[in-house]
């Protein structure tokens, strides 16, 4: 096992922690603050944070090339403003839980866009494991979770 390797696992380790707190509070949260006001707090934040973080180790914000400033939109628009909005939508009315495991959907959702876009047709390995997200969420999503949110 090579220290990068280890590394990696780490930052995938804490970034899996950091989207539960970030459900955990936007669940509490989203029971009085509006999805807008919601979205528009938490990714300000991230933008002030990656702007911040752009300064310091001094990367220019205006050296890409057209087509990659398209797609940098996109996916800001796209996966960011419709598909983060819609899971911080959907913390109010789920469990925090429920909503993390829909989250799993995403890489099915991107096949498809690959399908769409790229002409790309998933391997048996990766419909393997398409059928396998998706009998995972549903197997979770079958049975109401408690909500231990609105309990005294």
């Amino acid at each position: 096992m090579s220290t990068e390797s280890l590394q990696g696992d780490l930052l995938a380790v804490g970034g899996g922690l950091m989207a539960a707190v970030y459900f955990l509070i936007g669940r509490h949260v989203r029971r009085s603050v509006s999805t807008l006001e919601y979205a528009a707090a938490t990714y300000g934040t991230a933008a002030l944070f990656a702007l911040i973080s752009c300064w310091i180790v001094r990367t220019p914000l205006l050296s890409f090339s057209r087509p990659t400033i398209i797609a940098l939109l996109l996916l800001g628009i796209v996966a960011q403003v419709i598909g983060h909005s819609t899971f911080n939508w959907a913390l109010k009315h789920l469990s925090a839980t429920h909503v993390s495991v829909l989250i799993l959907g995403e890489p099915v959702g991107s096949a498809l866009l690959a399908i769409l876009f790229f002409g790309e047709i998933p391997s048996g390995l990766n419909l393997v494991g398409i059928a396998t997200i998706l009998g995972g969420i549903y197997w979770s999503l079958r049975t109401k979770e408690p909500d231990y949110a609105h309990q005294p």
